[in-house]
């Protein structure tokens, strides 16, 4: 007997199928046929491509159109009606098409009800019992955390019990981060980091602030490395740029400790160092690049040697990372120096963080990476925020060094127009920031302001020096010895 065939269209996705199936087959027949031509296209480039559905999970797929509804798998195109040039769907069985009209209503409630329910079974019942535990582990360590924030030292017995609570609870995130059994898991690290500030802030209370607050920052950098890692282990690069970012500002903490230890000003080391984050943004892809093994690569294969794709691509996402892990720490270590400068007695401090601020704005005209220019933005603003807030309290002060400085944003006798002021700054600048970033502007455009940002970079950039020069007095000193 002669099969009949029927020439339709199949959709997946985005992608497209017309072929000519037998009319007289079974259905499940024609799905297996059809999920392997849908994959021969990853076979023909040797890699898998993202839409593949041999990357997708195993689930039963069917056949199905907005006309004749879910072909049944053992039934044949002809007992459904399918003619020449109808189109098909190749879905999950949930996610199928399905008729403008039932023939069993209480099938189709139960069908519905059944998909909107989450069945506690599999991964559902373990992910579920799982989330249970987590809420449970934070919450403990939130009521302990809170508890021994209250703390003063010496420590009571029951101050201890509380601090072994968060220590635990942050091992235990770890812990279930490192498993990762479902996806939401990994990011359950970040307790770590936030439980060693928590204790390195109680510990540190009797210790002079400028060395507690050093000490600070490089526990809470080394303990995000394990976070960051558990976090991104599975992916390329493994979370190499969040590392590297934890590294330089633990490195960088650890040499301010050092100063303030032999005596140095934190306030003076804050207004030296401002030039450093400036110069880490404009070495950053530099160093992404020679940290790597990739610029040697790249040398073989312009000299004819054979290059494996693989090892390319390897230290490519290497490299990428790296200088992106560079880029946040520049911007991280910015925000630092900003808080210090304006919590300083005086205000020519302000003069830097003013300069400072705005390289991190213009800075990010020479990235291209959303994660770097939403960083240095960020960062950007806040830091105009926190010198226009300091600024009404030096001008309140009629410009006379204050006499017990400290952050404004932590002083409970900050007075209501210092909070305007600074709330006022942060919503214009986030403002024409999505104003800028939603408008749309033809490559002739773009190409012109891009270079007016990167006039005013340069300019910026350079006059940082001579800025730090001069609100550090030098200039004064000099003249005055003339």
């Amino acid at each position: 007997m002669t099969d009949v065939f029927v020439r339709v269209s199949i959709f997946y996705k985005e992608r497209q199928l017309d072929v000519s199936l037998p009319y007289n087959r079974p259905a499940v027949d024609i799905v297996d046929d059809a999920v392997d031509l849908f994959d021969s296209h990853s076979d023909q480039t040797g890699t898998e491509s993202p839409d593949s559905i041999a990357t997708a999970d195993t689930h039963t797929w069917v056949l199905s159109s907005p006309k004749t509804g879910v072909i049944d798998p053992h039934s044949t195109l002809a007992e459904h009606g399918v003619q020449d040039g109808n189109k098909l769907y190749l879905t999950r069985r949930q996610e199928a098409a399905r008729t403008p009209f039932v023939d069993d209503a209480i099938a189709e409630v139960r069908s519905t009800i059944g998909s909107a329910q989450w069945v506690w079974s599999g991964a559902m019942r373990s992910s579920g019992a799982l989330a249970v535990l987590t809420f449970l582990t934070i919450l403990a360590c939130t009521i302990a955390g809170r508890g021994l924030w209250l703390h003063e030292p010496p420590l009571t017995p029951q101050g201890w019990a509380q601090l072994t609570i968060i220590v635990v609870s942050a091992f235990i995130s770890l812990g279930l981060a490192l498993w990762r059994k479902h996806d939401w898991m990994r990011f359950l690290g970040i307790l770590l980091p936030l439980a060693t500030f928590i204790i390195a802030d109680v510990s540190l209370r009797e210790t002079p602030a400028p060395n507690a607050a050093a000490t600070t920052v490089i526990a809470v950098a080394l303990s995000t490395i394990p976070a960051i890692w558990a976090a991104g282990r599975k992916a390329p690069a493994g979370g190499l740029g969040g590392i590297v970012t934890a590294l330089i500002v633990a490195v960088v903490a650890g040499a301010v400790l050092a100063g303030t230890h032999l005596g140095g000003n934190i306030y003076a080391i804050a207004a030296w160092s401002a030039w450093l984050p400036i110069l880490v943004l404009l070495i950053a892809p530099s160093v992404g690049l020679r940290s790597t093994g990739l610029p040697a690569l790249i040398r073989h294969n312009e000299a004819g040697d054979q290059v494996e794709r693989e090892a390319i691509r390897t230290q490519a996402r290497r490299a990428e990372a790296i200088s992106r892990g560079v880029s946040w720490a520049a911007g991280i270590l910015a925000l630092l120096i900003l808080i210090i400068l304006t919590a300083s007695p005086v205000w020519q401090h302000g003069l830097i963080a003013v300069v400072l601020s705005l390289a991190l704005l213009l800075r990010q005209n020479g990235f291209a990476d959303a994660r770097i220019i939403t960083t240095l933005i960020t960062t950007g603003i806040l830091g105009l925020s926190l010198t226009v807030g300091a600024a009404v309290r030096w001008a309140q002060n009629q410009g006379v060094p204050l006499e017990n400085p400290a952050p404004w944003w932590l002083s409970a006798q900050t007075n209501m127009w210092t909070w305007l002021a600074a709330a006022a700054v942060l919503l214009l600048g986030a403002g024409i920031a999505v104003a800028i970033a939603l408008r749309q502007r033809d490559d002739v455009e773009e190409a012109r302001v891009a270079r007016i940002l990167s006039m005013l970079d340069i300019l910026v950039c350079l006059a940082s020096i001579p800025a730090i020069l001069a609100a550090q007095g030098l200039y004064q000193y000099f003249w005055a010895t003339i």
